[in-house]
């Protein structure tokens, strides 16, 4: 691992003829989350990493970066504040993110279930007004929205593997296939019915005339 820094630049060789694959972490040293130090704002090799948990995180890390699903944006974030905390040499990971984690783990495995924020604040063993601060804080969304998004997300693929509107809203926890299309709408921009997958692979829709 090398840590750069602001205004300075690295420059390092690739020894090994194995395939090289390299990720960039950014973050903010003056962030209160972790800290702030002057070795921060330095260039250097972290040459070993401080437990076998360190490597776990690079490799939970890089499985996800793999898939750049939208899904797991939030749990890069997650991986990644963790790997910055052991690579300075914490003894301790900040609880609040790993409680957090288990609020995200929960939304992940049971989002077709009637969650609500009680039951993730609950998951993360917090009060809700505590946890939904928090979560918005580090992650930039409300913990409902994210397991809204979430939700739609999941939808957008069952409907490309042929599930009618109505299977797809019931298989994510919307029991209302009108509510569900307007959300979908409200965040795609076009009515779930009009999804697709194109030649690449990607979710892409067709033309939606303006009677509809």
């Amino acid at each position: 691992i090398i840590h750069g820094a602001k205004n300075q630049r690295v420059t390092f060789e690739v020894s090994s003829k194995e395939p090289f694959v390299h990720l960039n972490i950014y973050y903010d040293p003056e962030v209160p989350w972790h800290g702030s130090s002057d070795i921060m704002n330095m260039v250097y090799e972290i040459s070993a990493l401080q437990d076998s948990s360190s490597i776990e995180l690079l490799n939970r890390l890089k499985n996800s970066v793999m898939r750049a699903n939208w899904d797991d944006q939030i749990q890069r974030n997650l991986i990644a504040q963790q790997l910055i905390l052991s690579c300075f040499g914490y003894s301790y990971i900040n609880q609040e993110l790993l409680q957090i984690e288990n609020a995200i783990e929960l939304m992940e495995t049971s989002y077709h279930k009637n969650l609500k924020l009680k039951d993730l604040a609950e998951a993360a063993q917090m009060d809700e007004a505590h946890f939904s601060y928090k979560f918005n804080k580090v992650y930039h969304i409300r913990p409902i929205d994210y397991l809204i998004r979430l939700r739609l997300r999941k939808a957008a693929d069952l409907l490309l593997k042929g599930y009618s509107v109505t299977e797809a809203a019931w298989n994510v926890g919307y029991q209302d296939p009108l509510y569900f299309s307007r959300l979908y709408k409200k965040h795609f921009g076009i009515s779930p019915s009009y999804a697709y997958r194109n030649k690449d692979g990607e979710i892409a829709y067709r033309r939606q005339s303006k009677e509809d």
